[in-house]
C-alpha cells in the first residue's frame, strides 16, 4: 500500500518532534550535573577535593600540607553549600555570612601555609577580584 504525501509529512513531523524530544531530554540529563554544583547567581562552585587540586598547583603545597588543609577546606566547602541553601534570597545576610566564612578560612590556611605561599594565595585572590571573579575559582 502507497502512502498518500499527506500521510508521508505526517510521520515525518512525528519523527522530528520525536527527535526534538529526545535532544531536549538528553541535554536536560546530561546538564543536570554541572546545575546541581552551581551556587547562586549561576557560577559553578568547586568541590573541596578540585579546590585541594588547584591550591597544590598553585602553592606548590607538601604531601603534609595537603593532608591538613583537607579537611579545612572540605568543612569550608560544607558550609558555604549550606549558606547558598539557606539563604532565602536575603543577599545581605548571605554576603556577610560568605565574608565570615572567608575570613575563618584564612585564619586556618595561614596556620598552614608558609607565609611565602600565604602572599602568592593572597595575591591570586585580589587578581581574580579584579578580574571579576569571585576567589575560588578559576586558574
Amino acid at each position: 500500500m502507497k502512502h498518500s504525501p499527506r500521510q508521508a509529512s505526517g510521520s515525518t513531523r512525528s519523527r522530528r518532534t520525536l527527535t526534538v524530544l529526545v535532544a531536549t531530554f538528553a541535554l536536560a540529563v546530561s546538564a543536570s550535573p554541572a546545575l546541581a554544583q552551581q551556587s547562586q547567581g549561576g557560577r559553578q562552585m568547586l568541590d573541596a577535593d578540585e579546590r585541594l587540586a588547584q591550591l597544590t598547583e598553585q602553592l606548590d603545597l607538601t604531601d603534609e600540607q595537603v593532608k591538613e588543609l583537607k579537611p579545612i577546606i572540605e568543612e569550608q566547602t560544607k558550609k558555604q553549600q549550606e549558606l547558598f541553601q539557606n539563604a532565602g534570597g536575603d543577599r545581605e545576610t548571605l554576603r556577610a555570612e560568605m565574608m565570615k566564612l572567608r575570613d575563618e578560612t584564612e585564619e586556618a590556611y595561614a596556620e598552614v601555609l608558609t607565609e611565602e605561599q600565604m602572599k602568592k594565595h593572597q595575591e591570586l585572590i585580589q587578581q581574580r577580584m579584579r578580574q571579576g571573579r569571585p576567589p575560588g575559582r578559576g586558574r
